[in-house]
């Protein structure tokens, strides 16, 4: 009787243990599921080796790539902060929407940029892929016609997004706290 409920106990465990291994690889598998792009740069569309290849081979389209996500996202959420005053004040309306023009405007302009940007990127990509020579003499040929367009584009908006980079001045309060911190 012993020797058969060990026996049923160790076919139980087996099963048991079976199931949560199932369940860990299938709970997983769905968790990462459909992350292509590096959810980190959201406004990339270009695939992870893409990304890597230029991270590697090319650090100042890397550099301008990350740049363009960043300036995105921060006028992003300033369109935000813009639409959640929209409807704090529905009465000065008129002044929100002129701001959030000049930013869309500029979001717009931000997103072209990018997308030809990143063609540019995939092409001397594919082009490496295929011939590492052409490849590198792609990638010495285009610095400035592909990176310089977009150095204009990151200066424009950085005129714009300055002020939303800056710390806010501290209060009073504040103040004082730090210096009883030190």
């Amino acid at each position: 009787m012993t020797k058969k409920r060990t026996a049923m106990s160790l076919l139980f465990g087996i099963i048991a243990l079976a199931l949560i291994i199932a369940g860990g690889f299938i709970g997983y598998s769905r968790m990462h599921a459909d992350q292509t792009a590096d959810p980190g740069l959201p406004h990339i569309r270009l695939k992870p080796e893409i990304v890597a290849f230029a991270s590697r081979l090319w650090p100042e389209a890397h550099q301008r790539l990350l740049e363009l996500n960043g300036e995105i996202t921060l006028i992003d959420q300033e369109i935000e902060r813009l639409n959640g005053m929209e409807k704090d004040f529905p009465q000065q309306k008129k002044i929100i929407q002129e701001e959030k023009t000049i930013w869309d405007r500029t979001s717009k302009s931000l997103h072209s940029v990018l997308d030809n940007f990143e063609k540019e990127v995939e092409t001397v990509y594919v082009t490496y892929s295929v011939n590492k020579e052409k490849g590198s003499q792609s990638i010495k040929d285009s610095q400035e016609t592909i990176l310089k367009p977009v150095a204009e584009a990151l200066s424009e908006s950085g005129k714009l997004t300055e002020r939303l980079k800056t710390e806010p001045e501290k209060n009073w309060f504040s103040r004082i706290k730090k210096i009883l911190n030190k």
